[in-house]
């Protein structure tokens, strides 16, 4: 208990906060996995309520506002959840960065550049790639191809592959959330350093990095809470005010 009650303190208490300037680098990175997990768990959140159409244009953006490619489609039907064409040539479908391939034949890999976004049709599943997320899919209805346009045909895929959308969202967003968090925080702390010319107690770059390290979990928490259940779409702006905000007032109160 008494263990919980320090991890607590050093963290929502103001003054034991300011005591974490000399905290060992180990443990400031796990604070950085903390919070960078609390910014980044509202926005898998958001991943899994999205809805298909939502998914579709983030994902494909330039295909799903283009309904001109889907000409371009060979005819094809789902049976017994097999993609079967009458030709059996590959095909590749280009819109900007994002391609729609079906048969791709071996070797497709290297035909798509790094950042590109691609949907593939092989024989017995589909393969999504977007936005660094990557997901295997299986055909679902029957009816796959029958779609009248091509944006429905994107968001028939979304829909199937949402399900499987977490896991890679997290293996993503998490690591993401953690790399851009140390980088905002070592930036904030940069900016700090002037503020030790009018400061009782002057600190080094490393000890104001470790203090805002650990007060980074107030901000987050109420990112955390706000993303969680009202929108994801204010988790980072209240965070970077609120951890700005919070710098502030510790200098201003523990250090001036």
């Amino acid at each position: 208990m008494s263990k919980f009650r320090s991890f607590a303190l050093r963290r929502m208490s103001f003054k034991h906060i300011m005591e974490t300037v000399n905290a060992r680098f180990i443990f400031i990175l796990l604070q950085h996995v903390l919070v960078g997990s609390l910014i980044a768990f509202p926005l898998v959140i958001q991943v899994s309520k999205a809805t298909p159409e939502t998914l579709t244009s983030l994902a494909f953006p330039k295909l799903s506002s283009s309904d001109t490619w889907v000409q371009e489609l060979p005819k094809c039907t789902i049976n017994d959840k097999k993609l079967n064409c009458e030709d059996d040539k590959s095909k590749d479908i280009q819109k900007g960065n994002e391609h729609i391939l079906v048969n791709p034949a071996s070797g497709w890999e290297k035909k798509v550049k790094e950042n590109d976004a691609y949907l593939a049709f092989h024989k017995r599943y589909m393969s999504v790639s977007s936005h660094g997320i990557n997901v295997t899919v299986p055909y679902g209805s029957d009816n796959f191809f029958n779609q009248k346009s091509g944006k429905e045909l994107l968001e028939q895929v979304a829909q199937t592959a949402k399900p499987q959308l977490i896991l890679p969202a997290m293996q993503f967003l998490y690591p993401l959330s953690i790399v851009m968090n140390m980088i905002f925080i070592a930036i904030v702390s940069l900016f700090a350093l002037p503020m030790n010319f009018r400061a009782r107690v002057k600190l080094k770059y490393k000890q104001i990095f470790s203090m805002l390290s650990y007060a980074a979990t107030i901000p987050a928490l109420i990112a955390f809470a706000v993303g969680s259940f009202i929108s994801a779409a204010f988790v980072y702006t209240i965070y970077n005010f609120g951890l700005i905000f919070l710098a502030y007032f510790l200098f201003r109160k523990y250090l001036r």
